[in-house]
């Protein structure tokens, strides 16, 4: 069954930074119980939020284990003071597949994205993280509400 994400916007996006708490995951891991720590823990930040929205960013991978960095946070200035235990990430400039979905349908979403939809496309995945955007209308207590997955992409294969 294909989900809405099979159906990609390509955007090119300026560079950000995104100031959070990070965790080493998998795909088998409790994203909930990540989510629900950070929203534990966001007073720590004094910093300012450039929006009122709330990223993940997935980075420093390791394939032979199926692990990488899971860091839930906020896009903030560059360089921003850092609490303890937290992070700064820099998300460099790049184009990205976007795609659509819902926390019902993340798990199948990302399956697809990498082993349907990139090995098909005209794409190759790009170097960098990649990112969720939840927008300031994303409701975490309803599982149809969406939410975009950011892929890096290039267009050599």
């Amino acid at each position: 069954m294909a989900t809405r994400a099979m159906n990609p916007e390509i955007e090119t996006r300026e560079g950000f930074t995104v100031v959070g708490i990070p965790h080493r995951a998998s795909p088998q891991s409790d994203f909930a119980a990540i989510w629900d720590e950070f929203g534990q823990r966001v007073h720590e930040y004094d910093g300012s939020p450039i929006e009122e929205a709330a990223y993940a960013v997935g980075y420093d991978y390791n394939d032979e284990i199926d692990e990488f960095t899971y860091l839930t946070g906020m896009r903030t200035d560059p360089d921003p003071e850092v609490p303890d235990g937290w992070e700064a990430i820099d998300v460099p400039p790049q184009t990205y597949a976007v795609f659509t979905t819902t926390m019902a349908e993340a798990g199948e979403a990302m399956v697809q994205i990498y082993q349907e939809w990139l090995p098909v496309s005209e794409y190759s995945r790009g170097m960098g993280p990649e990112f969720e955007y939840y927008d300031e209308a994303f409701d975490a207590t309803d599982p149809d509400s969406t939410f975009t997955v950011h892929v890096p992409i290039t267009s050599a294969k």
